[in-house]
């Protein structure tokens, strides 16, 4: 069954970078005892989000999700973290969750502690479309030597319906390597022409790196 993942994103108010990792670290080991997987912290590199976290819990399914979350509000451990990140003081500018269900394109990656990640949003009537245009994406990085994950938004506000397609790398050096590769290759140049193209199934909202902070 495709995972579903959890996203704790958080702005972080200047100078509250050290406390916010901090309060990120003490909720992994609840979080983990509750019964989530692959907890993990990133950083985003890039654009106007720069500097924020983002705490990523992944699940093998919806039901796994709902009583994951049912143990974790009876954890006092966690509330009072909770309450942490909502008082006055919070290390934290404004949060957002989010919940959404990976979409199977036939790749599996491996996790590296450099993150891409590609927002965009389905064009009404073209989901099957937007499906298939992100495994060819997908296929077009795995020739490369890196295998990609999409991802769809379910309960996520205005973000709900967006597609996700990550990609992990072991280094900046290798994501920067790679990319290049793909800018070069004759696929990757077909795939940015349809892009941009009126036959395009997606609108490209962003695209930003992330960077993992060891928890």
């Amino acid at each position: 069954m495709p995972a579903v993942v959890n996203t704790f994103f958080a702005q972080v108010k200047p100078g509250g970078s050290e406390r916010a990792i901090e309060l990120s670290r003490r909720v992994a080991k609840p979080l983990e005892r509750a019964g989530v997987k692959n907890v993990r912290l990133l950083r985003s590199a890039t654009g106007e989000t720069y500097g924020s976290l983002v705490l990523v819990m992944e699940h093998p399914s919806m039901k796994a999700y709902g009583a994951s979350f049912d143990r974790i509000m009876k954890d006092d451990e966690v509330i009072s973290l909770i309450a942490a990140a909502e008082a006055p003081d919070s290390p934290f500018a404004s949060q957002s969750v989010s919940i959404s269900n990976e979409v199977p394109i036939g790749t599996t990656p491996k996790p590296g502690p450099v993150v891409q990640v590609s927002i965009s949003r389905p064009l009404p009537g073209r989901l099957a479309d937007a499906v298939a245009f992100g495994a060819k994406v997908g296929e077009a990085f795995k020739k490369l030597g890196v295998s990609g994950r999409l991802f769809q938004s379910g309960f996520s506000g205005s973000q709900s319906g967006t597609f996700a397609f990550s990609l992990e790398f072991a280094s900046m050096a290798a994501l920067g390597e790679i990319d290049d590769a793909f800018l070069e290759s004759k696929e990757g140049q077909a795939l940015i022409e349809e892009l941009d193209s009126p036959k395009s199934p997606i609108t490209m909202i962003s695209q930003d790196i992330f960077t993992e902070i060891t928890l």
